[in-house]
């Protein structure tokens, strides 16, 4: 006994990486026992056995990844990696923790589902962007020759970053030709945080040649307002599928009626709205407003937290959840 190691209530906070407000809170909902807890004691320093402390840990000690840190990790919004969870592609397991049933990703099962993810996401890219050197390359992205000015889109990209240049005047400049590397980009993508409102603006639009047209014009200020990370683009027969997340185009609509038109035109979901110094693309998701229990309500704002998500999400996840069985 007179070798047995005491923790001050700080070193136990330490331990466990916690504040010292939560030890004294599982002291008092009898989580921890200090090893001199007597209420008629003048001394009211607590102190814990150190073995004690660390069967503590080892009970609470999380048994993976929670859903909302693995996507986090991943860069992918968390309804997305419980769809993945779903199919059987992520591995998951439901354990108890701190009273609650939560799904739980080890962290050999998310390397390898991290790296397999990585793979078939630089496959889905293969028509649409591509991260090279210095800057990104993005499908129809504008360029600019640095010695004769003249300007050219990014027609065709592929996985390997391989493709190939439309110039204003017709011609087909081929990435492996000396003269493509004399083509810089107008502006560089900016790497934009992900976007958490719901939803996305979905457009499509006619495939053209007019390396001016409007319809890349849109595209290059989807680049910059919303970046990669919010977008999906794919073309096919002709036509280009944009899904793009809620965000706001910070333009003068006055300068870009033929852009705004173009949207208003081509969007198959979701709104395009404007007022001074801002065109808003915004998704056709619809709220729903309920009343709950100020318990129930701190309950799921408590499970929220813990899973890595939104209240709205983590409520939404239980909806769909239901509705999909």
């Amino acid at each position: 006994m007179e070798n047995e190691k005491l923790l001050t209530t700080k070193e136990v906070a330490e331990k466990l990486e916690v504040k010292t407000a939560t030890i004294l809170k599982y002291v008092k909902d009898g989580k921890l026992t200090p090893f001199n807890d007597d209420p008629y004691q003048i001394d009211t320093t607590k102190l814990f056995k150190e073995v004690d402390v660390v069967q503590f840990q080892r009970e609470n000690k999380k048994p993976g990844l929670t859903t909302g840190e693995a996507a986090k990790e991943l860069e992918i919004h968390p309804q997305t990696l419980k769809s993945y969870i779903k199919s059987g592609e992520l591995k998951a397991q439901k354990h108890l923790y701190k009273g609650k049933e939560m799904y739980f990703i080890s962290r050999d099962d998310f390397e390898n589902f991290r790296d397999m993810y990585e793979e078939s996401k630089q496959e889905d890219m293969k028509e649409f962007f591509f991260k090279k050197d210095a800057y990104t390359l993005a499908l129809f992205q504008l360029f600019r020759n640095e010695h004769t000015h003249e300007y050219a889109r990014l027609m065709k990209l592929n996985k390997k970053g391989e493709g190939s240049f439309l110039t204003s005047d017709g011609r087909i400049i081929d990435f492996t030709e000396r003269e493509a590397t004399e083509f810089l980009p107008i502006n560089m993508i900016e790497d934009v945080p992900y976007i958490l409102k719901k939803g996305f603006a979905i457009f499509e639009f006619e495939l053209r040649e007019d390396i001016m047209s409007p319809v890349f014009k849109v595209i290059d200020l989807f680049y910059r307002s919303a970046g990669l990370k919010n977008m999906k683009l794919v073309v096919k027969d002709s036509i280009i599928h944009v899904e793009v997340r809620p965000t706001k185009l910070e333009i003068e609509p006055q300068y870009h009626q033929e852009e705004i038109q173009v949207m208003k035109e081509r969007i198959i979901e979701g709104k395009v709205t404007y007022g001074p110094g801002r065109v808003l693309i915004n998704s056709d998701v619809q709220p729903i407003n309920i009343t709950v229990p100020l318990q129930l309500k701190n309950r799921l704002k408590k499970d929220a937290k813990e899973a890595g998500m939104s209240m709205d999400e983590y409520v939404l996840s239980i909806i769909e959840e239901k509705y999909s069985r």
